[in-house]
């Protein structure tokens, strides 16, 4: 099965019927075109500290917030306490990410089910 995604003006667009690959592979392509390409969490601008073009699955994954202390990112196995999750569901008290183009109720839910299934990287076949 092949998947195909575009980006453009910040959004991730799904052929036809299509579905987000599960897991971080399905994800990681939305903090792409969302977030790192979006120019707010590129290596150069890096928002908040928070590089998500160079190394995102490390930047995520157990990292505390510089903006919000005591919260993790990525709480791997609970959505409902990672940061991430919450900003991009706007369920958090701060302003909801990405900022004037939020994700859409599919994309959240990819994100939240990568975090509460462990939030591990992609297994690359030998």
């Amino acid at each position: 099965m092949l998947l195909l995604l575009c980006a453009c003006d910040d959004h991730l667009f799904l052929p036809e019927g299509g579905e987000i690959a599960p897991g971080w592979c399905g994800v990681e392509p939305i903090l792409n075109s969302s977030c790192a390409l979006g120019g707010c969490h590129d290596a150069a601008t890096a928002t908040g500290g928070l590089d998500l073009e160079t190394d995102a699955l490390t930047a995520l994954v157990g990292v505390e917030s510089a903006n919000y202390p005591g919260q993790t990112y990525v709480v791997d196995g609970d959505s409902a306490t990672s940061l991430l999750y919450l900003k991009v569901a706007g369920t958090d008290a701060g302003s909801r990410m990405p900022l004037g183009s939020p994700l859409g109720a599919t994309e959240i839910a990819a994100i939240q089910a990568w975090i509460d299934d462990g939030a591990t990287g992609c297994e690359v076949a030998p």
